[in-house]
């Protein structure tokens, strides 16, 4: 019974891990049907415009779909106006009054769409304006009208079905993105310092880097969508961009601590600090995670005493190193890295606090 039972948990283990991009095939699968069902009940000549642009502008956010559906209908729109009327102007008796119009048609629109990516459609619809006559026998107007009927189709069934049919907000796609950052920096932090006497290894905070420069790439886009939800008021969330800025500044700690700790310290030294760092990266590391917890929850965030304390020691210690003169034998260049780190280091106790307010901001009222 356990065998039968254990693909059936990891099959639902795994959708629980993939609920957003599950809700996405749902939505995009219902836009291709509703968009199919109307382009035969309005009698369509081509059916593949309205499903193929339901399909494209159904994404994974609200706010990143009406970004697509603008684009779209916008590009559509001027494209198929601007081949129309070339359409109408040239005519297209024989294979030469066709490329010509194709020509003058896709080249400038082309242009137009290298300048700005919004009027990316742009020349797809000339083209189909300039050769769907072709195909369907009508003319060069009827085919730009029925053009833009269909992508206005296709583009209403595709945002309609993004906001009632398991509708996905940006922001909360925006908070998941922000506990993965979070859960991110705290690895790095216990990394970087967790055996300050050993160091650290390259290769793995490398990696910890680049995931959390593309969590916070997700965070900046996913930021940019919520921001369009509420201007279209579809959303009244509180504001992402303080949140994005202080992860920014959290990044660049994680950085500049991982360069002043990658130094040649002697061993004694580093023997020394060892200790003192290890207790402040395993107290930060645990506020990070608390934090991601308390912003899962929208609770008010965790007090810094712990971090506030662990950095206290490191700074004693680091005195009572200044005073023993067991810094004075270092090189300049050596000295100017251990100030470093511990600017670093309080620069990051700095943005923690930063952290709590942004936080805070999410508390759920009531």
């Amino acid at each position: 019974m356990t065998g039968i039972l254990s693909p059936w948990k990891r099959l639902r283990g795994c959708m629980q891990g993939h609920a957003a991009e599950l809700r996405l095939s749902v939505r995009v699968t219902a836009g291709a049907l509703i968009s199919f069902a109307l382009s035969e009940l309005f009698r369509l000549p081509l059916i593949l415009w309205p499903v193929l642009t339901s399909v494209i502008v159904t994404q994974l956010s609200i706010g990143k779909s009406l970004k697509a559906a603008l684009d779209y209908f916008a590009g559509t729109l001027g494209g198929a106006a601007y081949a129309g009327a070339v359409s109408a102007l040239i005519p297209q008796q024989g294979e030469g009054g066709i490329f010509a119009a194709l020509a003058v048609a896709v080249a400038p629109l082309t242009f137009l769409a290298a300048l700005n990516p919004s009027f990316s459609t742009a020349p797809i619809s000339a083209v189909i304006v300039v050769l769907a006559p072709l195909v369907t026998h009508g003319g060069p107007i009827e085919s730009a009208c029925f053009r833009v009927i269909e992508v206005a189709l296709g583009t209403g069934t595709g945002l309609l079905v993004s906001i009632a049919v398991l509708p996905a907000r940006a922001h909360g796609l925006a908070l998941g993105v922000s506990l993965r950052a979070l859960s991110l920096m705290g690895k790095a932090l216990r990394e970087l310092l967790g055996d300050f006497e050993h160091g650290y290894d390259q290769a793995t905070i490398r990696g910890l880097y680049d995931q959390i420069g593309k969590a916070v790439a997700r965070l900046e886009a996913a930021e940019t969508e919520a921001r369009r939800e509420q201007v279209a008021r579809l959303a009244n969330d509180p504001e992402l961009l303080p949140l994005l800025r202080i992860l920014v500044r959290l990044r660049h700690d994680l950085i500049m601590i991982g360069r002043a700790a990658g130094a040649a310290f002697p061993d004694r030294l580093r023997k020394q600090l060892a200790s003192p760092l290890a207790a402040l990266a395993e107290a930060a590391a645990e506020y990070f995670e608390r934090c991601a917890a308390a912003l899962e929850r929208r609770r008010a965030a965790p007090p810094l005493g712990a971090v506030e304390l662990a950095s206290a020691d490191y700074e004693n210690e680091i005195l009572g190193l200044s005073e023993e003169g067991g810094a004075a034998g270092l090189p300049g260049g050596l000295i100017e890295r251990l100030f470093a780190l511990g600017f670093a280091i309080e620069q990051l106790c700095q943005d923690l606090a930063g952290l709590r307010q942004r936080i805070n901001r999410f508390v759920k009222k009531g």
